[in-house]
């Protein structure tokens, strides 16, 4: 039964090759003994040194340096293989993730070509500058686009303004549901017959979160209210739909969801008392006409003051009887919260006017430690997606170049292997390249490069005797570098052959 593993064979300049790299794994290993006897040396105590060589070692898997395992330095082909294994294998998640979300997007918006490259960027800064991740930022987007929002607005103006609410009502992290808010905040808008665009995000938007900050609507009250705004539209503006709101879930200790529908019931009962036989005696009994209540040129809280008023000016005992008469029993409790609590109405309103607080409420929620985090994040998201769409396009010319010149499959994995190890430690595409076709000598200033920002990130540029030694130890290492790279510069590349691999038996 034939094997599924597959065996490399090395003819004698493959060998060669190996032989040149396991040099330079020796070279590493002694600098990593001098490093253990440095760090022993150390005259800042066992342990404050332990933790500092912990916060290199920390650096130095960070910016992809898996060099050193549990039985020291890896060596030969496997270093070439496994040193920057984790950080493509992160690399390829990430771009595969990315190019998903982007393609959903495309797909979604119709854009190709150039357009959707630039929309595709558009999304990534905007998501980078609102702290957000690329994978909300792609999600909030595409269903605006799927919204009503043109692929311009949900991809620029819109989605920075619908971001920018999220932060400021504190639906940021995991677990958000960018695209069921988006969807919401597009729904309340049409609903409402208000052009999709990012100032009217940002207009209602901010409305809604001035009103999450001093009452109970929250954010995701949007589902349910936007179901109603159709039937409320023409009675209630969008901010008195939200005031109202706010004080049912606030002062009436309703949920978002009875709020939005008792809402819905009163006002259109009041809109449609002309046609009902229990509303005009009722009306009548409080001296007023359908036409005083059914919101044809008055705002809500003229209609809740005459109602009000007029029920004041009758017996308590008929009160109950009347209001059910205008809004039905269930409606009652509603109608009442409204009436008494016609003063937070109007402030409900006018506090959605303040955007300047809500600019500043904003700018407060996208700074700090976390929001930094974030933005790092999202940004090294993007350029390692970048830069794993274009090493893939390098390697393959790499790869066609090396085997073009009759080397060995062996021998252009190695190089291929050493491309990308070159990048993980800092090194451009063009050093890199230079360095998978076999030329070692740029790389290793950036080499040297790497391991003293990790030195400095670990603090111990501030004791100058270990220091100093490290930077020679590190110098050291560099010149034997030299050498194997003037050794490998010898190596002649192998006759052109057939690719050497066999199938294990």
């Amino acid at each position: 039964m034939p094997s599924s593993s597959t065996e490399i064979v090395f003819d004698s300049s493959d060998k060669g090759i190996a032989n040149t790299f396991e040099k330079m794994n020796r070279n590493q290993d002694r600098l990593y003994q001098k490093l253990d006897r440095l760090e022993k040396k150390s005259d800042r105590g066992a342990k404050a040194s332990a933790s500092n060589w912990m916060k290199v070692g920390e650096t130095f898997k960070n910016v992809g340096l898996a060099l050193v395992g549990g039985g020291g330095i890896l060596s030969g082909l496997d270093l070439i293989k496994s040193a920057n294994r984790e950080i493509i294998e992160q690399a390829a998640e990430i771009a595969e993730r990315y190019e998903d979300a982007a393609k959903r997007f495309r797909v979604q918006s119709g854009l190709r070509g150039i357009e959707a490259g630039d929309a595709q960027r558009r999304i990534e800064k905007i998501a980078v500058e609102n702290a957000v991740s690329l994978d909300t930022g792609f999600a909030a987007a595409t269903q605006l686009v799927s919204s009503g929002f043109t692929a311009r607005e949900a991809s620029g103006g819109s989605l920075d303004a619908f971001l920018d609410v999220l932060a400021a009502t504190n639906q940021t992290g995991e677990g958000v549901d960018s695209e069921g808010l988006a969807k919401a905040m597009a729904g309340f808008l049409t609903a409402n017959q208000l052009e999709l665009t990012g100032e009217n995000i940002r207009t209602y938007g901010g409305g809604l979160q001035s009103l999450f900050k001093s009452t109970n609507l929250q954010l995701d009250a949007l589902p349910s209210l936007g179901k109603e705004a159709g039937a409320l539209q023409s009675a209630l503006s969008p901010q008195e739909q939200l005031a109202a709101a706010a004080v049912l879930q606030t002062q009436g200790s309703q949920d978002a969801s009875s709020s939005a529908t008792n809402l819905r019931n009163v006002v259109g009962r009041l809109q449609t008392a002309a046609a009902s036989d229990t509303a005009g005696p009722a009306l009548e009994r409080l001296g007023l006409t359908a036409a005083d209540v059914d919101f044809v040129g008055e705002r809500i809280d003229d209609v809740l003051g005459r109602i009000g008023a007029g029920l004041q000016s009758v017996p308590e005992e008929e009160r109950a009887g009347i209001a059910k008469s205008l809004v039905s029993e269930a409606g009652i409790a509603s109608l009442n919260t409204l009436i008494a609590n016609r003063s937070a109405l109007r402030k409900n309103v006018a506090d959605q006017a303040n955007l300047g607080q809500f600019d500043a409420d904003v700018a407060e929620a996208q700074q700090g430690a976390g929001a930094a985090r974030i933005r790092l994040e999202t940004a090294s998201e993007v350029r390692r997606t970048q830069q794993y769409q274009a090493d893939d396009i390098i390697k393959a010319s790499l790869r066609e170049e090396l085997e073009s010149r009759g080397y060995a499959q062996a021998r252009t994995e190695l190089f291929l292997g050493a491309y990308s190890t070159a990048r993980a430690f800092g090194a451009g595409p063009d050093t890199a390249a230079d360095l998978g076709m076999g030329d070692y000598g740029e790389f290793a200033e950036v080499q040297d490069a790497a391991l003293k920002r990790a030195t400095q990130a670990a603090g111990l540029e501030s004791n100058p005797q270990s220091f100093e030694e490290f930077a020679e130890a590190l110098r050291e290492n560099t010149r034997s570098n030299r050498d194997v790279a003037a050794e490998m510069k010898k190596r002649p590349p192998a006759p052109p052959r057939s690719a050497g691999l066999g199938a294990g038996g």
